[in-house]
């Protein structure tokens, strides 16, 4: 079964759809290969159940989603992560699952992902994403710049605090990847 129409997914960024950034939520876009825990086991966006070792998914809440990316640090491309998704080859000090929603918890973005924090905190491989308020759109810009200043980060993204959950692409979930075209829609602003 493909899950692409049960999650929750972001939109590229506009300043038609954002003009003032200031008091979202920022976190870095990681470059990793999207998984969702169903309570049991982990599955890609097109409905393949990924192979992860007992000691990987050690911690993990039974019973509750949660969605995140399986991340090998930052790189140009994703292939370590992928590696593990395909093959299973997950490398202890290497992979982990970084959890950005719980879809099932009640509440806005805010809760779930304080929820989630909660769920993951026993964990070894899995963490919560790290979030920062975003302060203007001169702060997004300059976050976008040190993400991307040595060619390995590949974006952010722009959690709106008090976005419901509901699947689907959302705009309460912005992918800002081009520092060029984010110049050019913060100079129209301007």
């Amino acid at each position: 079964m493909i899950l692409a129409p049960y999650i929750m997914e972001g939109r590229d960024w506009t300043a038609q759809h954002c003009p003032d950034p200031a008091g979202w939520l920022m976190s870095e876009k990681l470059r990793g290969i999207r998984a969702e825990w169903d309570g049991a086991a982990l599955w890609t966006k097109i409905g393949a159940k990924i192979n992860a070792p007992a000691w990987f998914t050690a911690g993990l809440p039974a019973g509750v989603r949660l969605s995140g990316e399986i991340y090998a640090g930052r790189c140009k491309v994703e292939t370590v992560a992928r590696l593990a998704v395909q093959y299973g080859q997950f490398k202890r000090g290497v992979h982990t699952y970084r959890v950005f929603d719980a879809p099932h918890t009640p509440g806005n973005l805010s809760d779930r992902l304080s929820q989630a924090a909660a769920l993951v905190a026993g964990s070894p491989y899995a963490a919560p994403i790290e979030l920062t308020v975003c302060e203007s759109l001169d702060s997004l810009i300059d976050a976008l710049q040190t993400v991307q200043g040595d060619g390995m980060g590949e974006g952010l993204m722009l959690h709106h605090p008090t976005a419901p959950w509901k699947a689907g692409r959302s705009w309460n979930h912005q992918k800002v990847k081009s520092l060029s075209a984010l110049l050019a829609q913060a100079a129209i602003l301007a």
